[in-house]
């Protein structure tokens, strides 16, 4: 039905100045504004035959069908699979290719994803424009589904190799990770949750990674992961609470591995951790903290080259005994605002300070105002206070 109306639509679309050739379809050039424009060609011809609409109607049209049938329609010639190559191409350079089981969804596009289900229709967009896929993500596998990952996870690596982006694996349990024996050298972007079984090194697998999401990854191979990314500038880690030792060994292990890295952000950390994290990244730059946990012992650490400091759901002020030194930006949220003492002994504290921005959901019982604060802070520092929120920056003198 999709492909009938795709004919009828391009009837109706015809008797236009034609704008676009099919040798640019080839080479790629296809005008932004094809991709965006919502007008219809103006005239319809009852004699107009399909291949005799002007390839701007064309590109009107595929925008009416959905993703699978665009994919039957790249498959009744040479033209048309070029024409939708080129139109997938664009769609790929902004929405995620999802494979999906978790629960009965169409193979439909949801908002940035394109949601794939079903085996052959996975097969036949991979083997057919699996080199135009940027962004991959591959969701939760289960037992009565391990022959459909473990060709999905074949599918990748025969045809995503070269030209992957960005890639998700999330809560996968069986060891479908080894299939790929390609190098993903394009892959930058790599996020990884809850695998419990790898023997492939992943700096094997994807060698130019520069940012690097760990999910709970107590439950990953030691062996897989405390490896040196030569690329890496970005570290997340999710920690969970019940993982303990282990975790904490885990990620010491690959902060020593991966001293270069200039940008770490810790969920759920222990701030035995953050002094691991101190000790072992002397070039960090940016560092951010979630829900760290409550069991610090005034233990003094130190962050020397540390431009920029964001901590969410904070807990007490721990971090006034945090040494920064070059801090410029820092920003905190959390349920509740900062007594003014401790605002003004953390502006005290880090003379480079350029900007404070302070989050919060409620007052606490104690002192805090923008009145009393702006009393506080003098002429130094500009003040916006709105909302919940708290912004300081330092003025400077021009003269």
């Amino acid at each position: 039905m999709k492909l009938i109306f795709f004919i009828g639509f391009g009837c109706f679309c015809f008797n236009q100045v034609i704008l676009t050739s099919t040798d640019e379809i080839e080479n790629g050039n296809i005008p932004e504004e094809i991709f965006k424009s919502n007008e219809l060609c103006s005239q319809m011809d009852s004699k107009t035959q399909l291949m005799d609409l002007n390839v701007d109607c064309q590109l009107l049209a595929l925008k009416q069908l959905d993703f699978v049938s665009l994919l039957s329609l790249a498959e009744t010639n040479h033209h048309f699979k070029s024409l939708v190559s080129l139109f997938l191409k664009q769609m790929f350079q902004k929405k995620w290719v999802d494979i999906v089981i978790r629960w009965p969804v169409p193979q439909e596009i949801v908002g940035d994803y394109i949601k794939i289900k079903n085996l052959t229709i996975a097969e036949q967009l991979f083997k057919n424009f699996g080199h135009l896929i940027q962004k991959l993500k591959i969701n939760r596998d289960y037992p009565e589904k391990v022959e459909y990952y473990r060709s999905i996870y074949k599918l990748v690596n025969l045809h995503c190799s070269k030209t992957l982006k960005e890639i998700r694996l999330v809560n996968y349990l069986n060891n479908f990770f080894d299939e790929f024996t390609n190098q993903f050298e394009n892959v930058q972007n790599v996020y990884i949750r809850n695998i419990l079984k790898t023997e492939r090194r992943l700096n094997e697998v994807f060698p130019s990674v520069r940012r690097l999401h760990f999910h709970i990854f107590g439950f990953l191979s030691t062996d897989s992961i405390n490896v040196k990314y030569t690329n890496l500038e970005h570290l997340k880690m999710c920690m969970n609470a019940n993982e303990g030792p282990l975790t904490e060994d885990v990620a010491a292990e690959l902060f020593r591995k991966n001293s270069h890295i200039q940008s770490l952000e810790l969920k759920r950390a222990s701030p035995k951790l953050i002094k691991i994290a101190a000790d072992s990244l002397p070039q960090l730059e940016r560092l951010k903290l979630v829900h760290i946990q409550n069991n610090y012992n005034n233990e003094s650490i130190s962050f020397p080259k540390v431009k920029i400091f964001e901590m969410e759901g904070f807990v007490g002020s721990w971090f006034l005994n945090t040494k920064f030194g070059n801090v410029e930006e820092f920003s905190i949220s959390g349920k509740y605002g900062l007594e003014v003492e401790t605002i003004l002994q953390l502006i005290e504290n880090n003379k480079q300070l350029e900007k404070l921005q302070i989050i919060f959901s409620f007052y606490n019982d104690r002192e805090f105002t923008s009145d009393a604060l702006s009393r506080k802070i003098g002429d130094k520092w500009y003040m916006e206070a709105f909302l919940g929120t708290i912004i300081l920056k330092k003025k400077h003198n021009l003269l």
